[in-house]
């Protein structure tokens, strides 16, 4: 859809309203495509006691105290982790692959003890 998107761009003359109507549909695509609201965890880190959760599309990391998780639960597409506020935080695992899906797990046992 972007790439075909891009080539009525190239072929279109830039004076017709019609190429700027385009160009605003292609960049919204774009952005929407490459920033999913909370799409995937980019990293995950443990030091100090404090969990540190950056995502691809947020600008902001997440930070959460280890004492302060009282369990940590999965299904199909999200690993959930609650906090003694009773705050849940997602981190979405459905568009990863098996492997690092389970890595992420493994890696929030050893570092939560949950």
């Amino acid at each position: 859809m972007l790439l075909g998107a891009g080539l009525q761009l190239f072929v279109s003359r830039p004076r017709s309203a019609l190429f700027w109507i385009q160009m605003a549909v292609f960049v919204s695509a774009a952005v929407l495509f490459f920033a999913l609201p909370g799409s995937m965890t980019s990293r995950i880190t443990a030091d100090a006691g404090v969990l540190t959760i950056k995502w691809y599309s947020n600008l902001f990391k997440k930070h959460i105290r280890i004492d302060n998780i009282t369990g940590i639960t999965e299904d199909r597409r999200f690993i959930y982790i609650s906090t003694r506020d009773g705050g849940i935080v997602r981190l979405r695992i459905k568009l990863m692959d098996h492997d690092k899906s389970r890595s992420a797990r493994k890696f929030l046992k050893q570092n939560t003890g949950f």
